[in-house]
Parts: structure tokens; C-alpha cells; sequence
């Protein structure tokens, strides 16, 4: 008996052994490596999510047109590794003075007598498990405060390294540093605020934190340290010199925000005035990023799909009822005249038909959002073997309880246009061919494609988890790159990509809040518009941020787009100010 043992237990060595020796000859996609066998510190996910139409459009076009495979890795080499000046508890808990009840209105200044709050080692917390707790904080508030010396000015960047749950303020030598709402689920990079960086001298500095909890597990931590400043080469053209404060404004915030890529269109009536990139287009740095680069348009297609249910509202299509499309028509029962029902056993929400395609579009329909793990959820729920559907999806969120009644309150939802692209795609057949041959094509050209594996446009940068940041400080630690994207094909948007310069050219097409053509056709001048005001919209994903501005009382559009996702929204003031300060003859553009 003990023989026949010893010898299983061999043989399931030997099994193991050529396991582990097959998979290590195996080939791996780019990136796709431990940082540790390695110089350096990279990491990197694949991002799963799935465009909204993809499963309908999968289920026709075979196996090339799988979801998007992107992947996102940090940019930094050993070499550039930055230090902390007031470290975390990922490097070493150091002591801070803390209280929980409210302290004088003056408590954040350096001076500020703190010798009988308590003293406890970072970071503070409690019910939080992915973080190191040193001291239990359970109240809902807390005031922080340490010194900490400078031997000599900073030639490189200061910033903050902070998680916290949920709002927290950071003051230096009693200046307001840094503000965050909500909260932030693993230590990221905070850039100090101008006022910040110039309170930091050499001596004796006093960084004091407040952090607010209302509800769920609580936590903060916060460290400051400097990083390398980014070479951000320029390619592109301007051909104003009164122009250059725009460029240069894009360049500074995204040296000051640690943004690896970005390009930036600015359109002035029909005239492209401005088309630029900054930094590069590969992760080492040696190709030059160009203003055409595609990159993803994350939110930014919520734009295109409004105006595309839009132009398929003016076509009047044949719909089985024989009734017009309208803002008006009730979706789910729209979408039962082409064959849908909800699941099995399912108690709709009596509410259910009263959405309509407007709440879709205007966020106001009162639709469930997804969790986080929605596709695994969807196909639990709805006892689904194999991957979930678009269709799996929306019957998924047609079964739900509304969030409030449709029309009476307005609440961002991806759930919501999710479910607008769906109906485009079952009452014209083909959503992507729609929206190419009737928004994208007569808008912005060939500027805008989907972003699948096959149709990988070589244009296309590489994307920034902004682990970069964290292996300059972190170096022996491995980056935990964005969590996957949701793989439900409803709340991570339609996977486009784009040029900046083909954004803007779709802000000069049509309408930001209403998705109507503002180009009369005939004249292909200005329409006449409802209202003669300013919109801004943003879009942010893993590894993507993007910023559309359309000033409409004096025809110009602002395309921005970044390979790393980040709290920027900051930069639409700024650029709005510009915008505002130039006077007319500052465009070269004829009246």
C-alpha cells in the first residue's frame, strides 16, 4: 500500500514539473510577465470589457471580432525611481498626531499646538481589508498632522500618494494642497495644487489631512513624495502664435498630472487651428506621439449615440408596430415588438414601460446600474452557461427594480445608453454600420473606428494604468493594474476610438446636449442652434480620459485625449478661461 502511494505521488510530481516547464516556454503577450523576472517593474492588465453591441455583432461575424484586448502598463524604468518625503504604510508606518473630535478652526496651520491629540501609526482605518491598518479609526472624522523636514528646494515634482475612503483634504504648512470626494480603493497619485507647491520650503513643513466617512469600511493614508518630470516632445502644428497659451496649457497640466500621451484638437468655425500631440505613442518612449493618434473615446461615444438614435429618429424606419420612432416611444415595449421578453419567473417593475427613449438619453430613466461583476452576475441570475449577451443584458436590466420612478429624477447612467445602442442595433440590423455610414463618415471622416483586436489601427498609443507613478516610489512592489472592465457589454460604453481632430469635427456636427446637426447640409454653414451657450463632457476608463468642449456662442470645439484615466477634469476651467480671455482677432479665421 505505502509502495503504491510513494509511487502516485511520483507520478503526480513528474506531472507538475513538465506542467510548470510547458507553461514557462509558452508564449506570453507583451507585458504580460512578472515584474520580478525582469529590470524592470512593469505591469499590466488586459482589459476585458466588451463593447455594448459586440455579443449581437459576434454571433454574425465570427471569431475576428472579439472584444478589445488593450494592454495597459506602467512606464518607468529602475533608473527613475523617485523617493517619498512622508512615506506610507505600504513603505513604513510612521507615527502622525491625530484626533477624532473636532479640533479650532486653525488646525491645519504649522504652529498649531497638537502635543495632546493622539499619537498613531499610518494608515488609519478599519473594515478595510486591502489596506494596512495601523491604527483603527472608526468615527466619522478624523484630523492628522506631522512634520516633516526639506534639506533643499525640489527641482523635480511633488505630489501626494494618497487612498482614502472617503473625502479627505490635505493641507501644507496651512495651504490647501489637495481635495478629493469619494474615495480612491487603492494608493494613487494626487497632483499638490499650485498653492501647494509653493507652501513647501526647506525645514521644518507640517502636513495636516482631514478625512470624512459616511457609511462602509473607512480608511486614509497619505504620503507625499517627488517624481520625475515627463518628457512630453510635441509633434503637430499651430499655426497662430496667439494660440500657443492653449498648447501650452495641455503640455504643463499633463507634465504636472504625470500623463504619459496625449493629443489635442482645437477647431475654430470649419477651420482645424490647432492639432497637437504630446509625450509618445510606446511605452519606451522613443516614437513621438502624432496628432492623429486613435485613441479611446471611453464616455465620449454617449455623444455619438445620442446623435446616432437622433438621425434614426429623422429616417422614420419601419418599426413592427407601424408606428414612427419618437423620443417618446416606450422602450421595452418597443423592444417586445422585436421578439424580447424577460426572464423566466421575473416581477417587472410596474414603472417598466413608462421609459422612454428621451429618459435613456437624458439619464433620467431610472434603470439599475450594473455591478461590478455584472457578467457573472447576469449569467447567474439567468442561469446562463457561456458568455452573456447583449440581449442576456438588457433583459437582466429590464428585470430589475427601478432605481426611481422614469423621468422624475436625472442620474448618469452607462446602464441607460447601453440600452439606447441596443435598440439601434435590432431596429437597423447593424449598429456599427449605422453609426459609420450615418454619423461618423459624414462628421469626422475615417477619424473614428471600433476598437477590436482585428481592426487594431497601428495609430493607436499604448495605455497607462498610471503604474508609473507607483513603481517610482514602490520599486520592489508589483503595480495591481486597474481592475478589469465589466464584461457585460452595457456599462463601459461602444468601444470606439478616435483622432482628436475627428472629435472635434463631430463637436462641430452636432449638438452636445441635444445630438442634432448643426451644420445645415445644404450650405454646410452654422445652424441655428437652441441655445448659443458652452458644453463640456468627459469620459474616463482604464487607461483613458478624454475631454470634449463645444463653445457654441463662438464656433469653437476642444478635443483632448489622454492614455491614462485620472481625476483632469481641472483642465476644462482652465482651458475655458483661455477660451474666454482671447479676443476674436487672435484666430486666423476669416469672419
Amino acid at each position: 500500500f505505502l509502495k503504491k502511494r510513494l509511487f502516485w505521488l511520483i507520478l503526480i510530481f513528474i506531472c507538475a514539473l513538465l506542467f510548470l516547464l510547458l507553461d514557462g516556454l509558452s508564449p506570453r503577450p507583451p507585458g504580460d510577465r512578472d515584474s520580478a523576472t525582469g529590470p524592470s517593474n512593469t505591469s499590466a492588465y488586459r482589459d476585458r470589457s466588451v463593447p455594448a453591441e459586440s455579443s449581437t455583432a459576434d454571433s454574425n461575424a465570427g471569431e475576428g471580432r472579439g472584444r478589445p484586448r488593450i494592454y495597459i502598463e506602467s512606464s518607468l524604468s529602475p533608473a527613475e525611481y523617485s523617493r517619498f518625503i512622508v512615506p506610507t504604510a505600504e513603505v513604513k508606518a510612521i507615527p502622525w498626531q491625530y484626533t477624532t473630535k473636532k479640533p479650532s478652526r486653525d488646525w491645519f496651520e504649522p504652529d498649531y499646538a497638537d502635543a495632546d491629540w493622539h499619537t498613531g501609526k499610518a494608515g488609519f482605518g478599519s473594515k478595510k481589508k486591502t489596506a494596512p491598518i495601523g491604527t483603527a479609526w472608526s468615527s466619522p472624522e478624523i484630523w492628522m498632522r506631522r512634520a516633516f523636514s526639506l534639506e533643499a528646494g525640489i527641482d523635480e515634482l511633488p505630489g501626494l500618494w494618497i487612498q482614502h475612503d472617503e473625502d479627505v483634504a490635505v493641507y501644507l504648512n496651512g495651504v490647501l494642497a489637495a481635495r478629493k470626494k469619494g474615495r480612491q480603493s487603492t494608493y494613487g497619485f494626487v497632483p499638490l495644487s499650485a498653492a501647494g507647491r509653493e507652501a513647501l520650503h526647506p525645514g521644518r513643513n507640517v502636513i495636516a489631512v482631514h478625512c470624512r466617512n459616511q457609511r462602509g469600511p473607512q480608511y486614509v493614508d497619505v504620503g507625499l513624495a517627488v517624481f520625475p518630470r515627463l518628457d512630453l516632445p510635441v509633434t503637430g502644428r499651430e499655426p497662430a502664435p496667439s494660440l500657443e497659451i492653449i498648447s501650452r496649457t495641455v503640455q504643463r497640466f499633463m507634465q504636472d498630472n504625470l500623463i504619459p500621451s496625449g493629443t489635442l484638437a482645437v477647431m475654430k468655425k470649419n477651420r482645424l487651428v490647432i492639432a497637437k500631440g504630446f509625450g509618445y505613442t510606446d511605452r519606451n518612449r522613443t516614437i513621438p506621439i502624432q496628432p492623429d493618434a486613435l485613441m479611446r473615446l471611453a464616455s465620449l461615444d454617449k455623444l455619438i449615440t445620442k446623435a446616432a438614435m437622433k438621425v434614426l429618429i429623422s429616417q422614420n424606419p419601419p418599426l413592427p408596430t407601424g408606428e414612427r420612432l419618437q423620443l417618446s416611444t416606450p422602450v421595452f415595449p418597443l423592444l417586445e415588438t422585436f421578439g424580447m421578453t424577460l426572464p423566466g419567473g421575473a416581477n417587472p417593475d410596474p414603472r417598466l414601460n413608462d421609459i422612454t427613449i428621451e429618459h435613456l438619453l437624458e439619464h433620467r430613466s431610472g434603470l439599475e446600474h450594473l455591478p461590478g461583476q455584472a457578467r457573472r452576475t447576469i449569467e447567474n441570475d439567468l442561469g446562463i452557461r457561456g458568455k452573456a449577451s447583449a440581449e442576456d443584458a438588457v433583459r437582466w436590466l429590464l428585470s430589475r427594480p427601478l432605481r426611481f420612478t422614469p423621468g422624475t429624477k436625472k442620474e448618469y447612467s452607462n446602464s441607460a445608453y447601453g440600452v439606447a445602442r441596443y435598440v439601434i442595433q435590432v431596429i437597423t440590423g447593424d449598429l456599427l454600420q449605422f453609426l459609420k455610414n450615418n454619423v461618423i463618415r459624414p462628421a469626422a471622416g475615417v477619424g473614428l473606428a471600433y476598437d477590436l483586436p482585428a481592426d487594431r489601427d497601428h495609430r493607436e498609443p499604448w495605455y497607462s494604468s498610471g503604474n508609473h507613478i507607483r513603481s517610482s516610489i514602490l520599486p520592489k512592489k508589483r503595480a495591481a493594474a486597474p481592475g478589469p472592465g465589466v464584461e457585460t457589454n452595457l456599462q463601459r460604453g461602444l468601444g470606439l476610438i478616435g483622432s482628436a481632430e475627428a472629435m472635434a469635427l463631430f463637436l462641430r456636427s452636432y449638438h452636445m446636449g441635444h445630438g442634432t446637426p448643426l451644420l445645415d447640409p445644404r450650405t454646410g454653414r452654422w445652424a441655428a442652434v437652441p441655445d448659443n451657450g458652452y458644453g463640456v463632457f468627459f469620459g474616463r476608463f482604464g487607461g483613458t480620459f478624454t475631454l470634449a468642449m463645444q463653445r457654441r456662442r463662438d464656433e469653437v470645439n476642444v478635443a483632448v485625449l489622454f492614455n491614462q484615466n485620472g481625476d483632469y477634469t481641472a483642465l476644462a476651467e482652465e482651458l475655458k478661461g483661455i477660451l474666454d480671455a482671447l479676443p476674436e482677432k487672435a484666430w486666423p479665421v476669416k469672419k
